[in-house]
């Protein structure tokens, strides 16, 4: 399941371990200090994914703490990780446009996509 991420937590120096977290209200949590990712198991493959990239955004910038700031730039790095522009192309054509059906596609949760496409109309907006 998307070994990439766990070769970059490799490269980041970040061990991931499973935790029961869900009855806590977290799916995951990051822990700087021990540089590791506790994640639960239980989670959907999308959900897991999405919590193990955006966890490892936390990591790459080496957040300490959780601020509204630091919670949007792991969400960014995530982007980063889980979508590739020319597959969102494909998918959100093979889709016709249908979001659920292009979140699928890129086997992402469906916040993620819109969080991605936000990006998109943003960097539109910035540059022009």
């Amino acid at each position: 399941m998307h070994t990439h991420l766990h070769d970059y937590a490799d490269q980041l120096g970040v061990t991931i371990t499973h935790a029961t977290l869900l009855e806590q209200g977290k799916e995951a949590d990051y822990n700087h200090a021990t540089r590791t990712i506790r994640i639960d198991p239980r989670l959907p493959p999308t959900h897991y994914l999405w919590a193990l990239a955006h966890e490892l955004g936390h990591a790459h910038y080496g957040h300490t703490t959780n601020t509204p700031r630091n919670e949007h730039k792991a969400d960014k790095h995530a982007l980063t990780l889980l979508i590739n522009p020319s597959d969102y192309i494909t998918a959100e054509t093979e889709a016709d446009g249908n979001p659920e059906h292009t979140a699928a596609l890129l086997g992402i949760p469906l916040h993620a996509l819109y969080l991605y496409q936000q990006r998109l109309t943003q960097n539109r907006a910035d540059s022009g």
